[in-house]
């Protein structure tokens, strides 16, 4: 910049303000006080705006920003556990915040913005959301280690007319109580099923004090239960299966879920529980 163009601009902000910035001399020029103070201000106001736009880039890339994840039951995030890592470690300024809740829970939070997206067993069927299938497990049932059914290879449906069923209206208990609905009334039977505000910890003490059966997904199954056996639930065709789903919002507008979707596509063949994956 020429100088006189320079000595102008300075001119006009000056008058601008309405504040000498600069006193003139023949040995040079110098800050006034206000000229000090203006210089400081502005060197502040120049660094947040640049704060401002690294974050504003930021943001648009995903690489900070919060990231509110739905489960069903603590049993998943150990099931998400390498890409919950994976995630944290390549995205450190996204705050990753997770909530268990049920089913009907989850998908309201999700329909009204609370969630960014919810792992939900069973999928969704909602026109205003996106769903991606994560892995599938087994349905299991929990019994006593001397109840009669303990000794079978496998349980069927009509195997268990007769038990008292332990639901539980917590994670996926209430997907659980629906496909024992359906099954019963496909076979014509009537399952007799015992509601409960529990979780699957607590129920299964129930099943081993002999006050019921317990339905569970086979990554709920955990070790050390010597006075349980887990065994199987088949219907005619085989093997009953419970698929678990991302679900997110079409017109969501969260770029860190764009990130985490990405990578939990590219972990979908990692999330097969053990048993799955021997198949």
């Amino acid at each position: 910049m020429r100088q006189s163009t320079l000595s102008r601009a300075i001119k006009q902000l000056e008058d601008g303000l309405g504040v000498t910035l600069f006193v003139r001399s023949t040995g040079g020029v110098r800050l006034t006080p206000a000229g000090s103070q203006f210089l400081e201000t502005a060197k502040r106001v120049l660094a947040d705006f640049e704060a401002l736009v690294s974050t504003a880039r930021a943001l648009g890339r995903g690489s900070v920003g919060r990231l509110v994840l739905g489960l069903p039951a603590s049993c998943v995030s150990l099931v998400l556990r390498g890409v919950l890592k994976d995630y944290a470690n390549e995205f450190p300024d996204v705050t990753i915040q997770l909530a268990v809740k049920s089913k009907i829970s989850l998908l309201s939070d999700l329909d009204v913005g609370r969630l960014d997206l919810a792992i939900v067993g069973g999928g969704a069927l909602r026109q205003s959301c996106e769903s991606l299938s994560l892995w599938p497990e087994r349905i299991v049932v929990a019994a006593p280690q001397e109840h009669p059914i303990a000794r079978k290879p496998f349980v069927l449906w009509t195997d268990l007319v007769d038990e008292v069923l332990l639901t539980s209206r917590r994670g996926f208990g209430p997907e659980l109580k629906a496909i024992m609905a359906a099954n019963a009334a496909e076979n014509g039977t009537l399952l007799r099923m015992e509601d409960h505000a529990a979780d699957d910890e607590a129920l299964l003490s129930l099943v081993a004090a002999g006050r019921g059966l317990v339905l569970q997904s086979s990554g709920a199954v955990r070790n050390g239960n010597p006075d349980l056996a887990f065994l199987e639930v088949r219907d005619t065709t085989g093997t009953n299966w419970i698929t678990f789903y991302a679900c997110w919002k079409k017109d969501h507008s969260n770029p860190a879920l764009v990130s985490f979707l990405a990578l939990l596509r590219a972990h979908r063949s990692l999330l097969l529980p053990r048993d799955v994956s021997e198949e």
